[in-house]
């Protein structure tokens, strides 16, 4: 079997995102995956490789086209148990303390905080808790970018938690649009129900 998924004009992660349900869908074959910029080619080339699959590129027109095989002839993939990985999903909790990722130019953590948001959603299973501490409340406030994400990750399980007194601060409170608000005490109980990553 072979399908080809044309990536080009699509931002980070969505050409990753397209050439893993591809791969999903088929038990073995080729997955023609093509991209439009390095970043793109580097980081769909990284996730078949790492997934354990042959992959060879070709530049033409200043497109990228990635062929990954999957199954017969591919390498060999490491085996890691099921539940394993699913139990450590599932009790995963992100501590996310801003509205943007990193320190640099603003609209660029801002790009990179929606492209989290679009990942995360397609991790299975999805988060047991988001926290959302200090600007990180904005994310589920009126205005944001990041409502609707929320309100998915929500109606598929994950619990959303903002901090009272962070929206007070922000005077968000009334803003609120997915989510409970949550204090100190109750933030600090649920951290210790999982494994939790901080997001800074």
């Amino acid at each position: 079997m072979k399908k080809e998924i044309n990536n080009c004009g699509l931002a980070c992660p969505q050409p990753v995102l397209n050439t893993k349900k591809a791969l999903d869908e088929i038990e073995s074959g080729i997955v023609v995956s093509i991209v439009d910029n390095e970043a793109a080619k580097e980081n769909v080339t990284r996730f078949a490789q790492n997934a354990g699959h042959d992959v060879s590129f070709e530049e033409n027109d200043g497109k990228y086209i990635i062929t990954i095989i999957k199954g017969e002839g591919g390498q060999e993939e490491v085996a890691v148990p099921v539940k394993e990985v699913e139990q450590t999903a599932a009790s995963t909790i992100y501590l996310i303390t801003t509205d943007s990722i990193g320190q640099g130019a603003p609209e660029l953590g801002y790009t990179l905080m929606k492209s989290f948001f679009i990942s995360i959603k397609a991790v299975e299973p999805i988060p047991k808790a988001l926290i959302l501490m200090n600007a990180g409340v904005k994310l589920a406030c009126t205005g944001s970018k990041a409502v609707e994400d929320l309100q998915e990750l929500e109606k598929k399980g994950t619990e959303i938690i903002a901090c009272g007194t962070c929206l007070d601060y922000y005077k968000q409170k009334d803003k609120l649009e997915v989510g409970k608000v949550s204090n100190m005490f109750e933030i600090i109980s649920k951290m210790g129900t999982g494994k939790v990553i901080t997001i800074a």
